[in-house]
């Protein structure tokens, strides 16, 4: 896969994002609204696709184990982040790296759609990317509306030069992704 496409060059989930309805969460409200996604996501379904921006490659390898036993559950898995550090190889992952340039580098994003499941947590990093630094705070927000997870999901998919895979989603899968994420924040410390 060519990860020099113009589309992926310019691509920022974020763009689209009304600045009101954006709020600053912490790295540790991010991983946990992460892996509350993920595991929904996992559950959902051998027809969900996840993605995941990393900012960097290497932040990949403390969920390395993670994404082993999420991916054989999915359709597909994307990480994405700069090449700080050689991947090491995860089956079922692709793994696009990133140019320290690109808008993505400057975001923290999953995103994941299936027939009973619809999510996306959108953020940009407050501090600015920097490959020597861990940032701390994020403005963004998650989102179960189909709608705004669709729109997001064609924009990567037309950025890597595929289609993306048609979704017949269930009636209730936005709401009972929400239920599920909010039940999995509850029991966050």
């Amino acid at each position: 896969m060519d990860t020099r496409s113009p589309g992926l060059v310019t691509l920022a989930f974020t763009g689209d994002l009304v600045p009101s309805q954006l709020r600053i969460h912490s790295r540790s409200t991010m991983i946990a609204l992460s892996h509350a996604i993920e595991g929904h996501a996992a559950l959902s379904g051998s027809e969900t696709v996840l993605i995941a921006t990393f900012q960097r490659l290497s932040l990949l390898r403390p969920e390395a184990l993670r994404y082993a036993r999420l991916a054989p559950q999915l359709a597909q898995v994307f990480a994405l982040g700069v090449a700080d550090a050689p991947p090491d190889p995860i089956a079922g992952v692709t793994v696009l790296p990133l140019d320290a340039s690109w808008p993505l580098v400057q975001e923290w994003a999953v995103i994941a759609s299936g027939p009973r499941c619809c999510a996306a947590l959108l953020s940009r990093d407050v501090e600015g990317f920097r490959p020597d630094h861990r940032s701390r705070h994020y403005m963004g927000r998650w989102t179960t509306d189909a709608a705004e997870v669709d729109s997001v999901l064609r924009r990567f998919y037309q950025a890597i030069g595929q289609q993306p895979p048609a979704v017949r989603r269930e009636r209730h899968a936005s709401l009972q992704t929400a239920t599920a994420i909010r039940q999995a924040l509850a029991r966050h410390p």
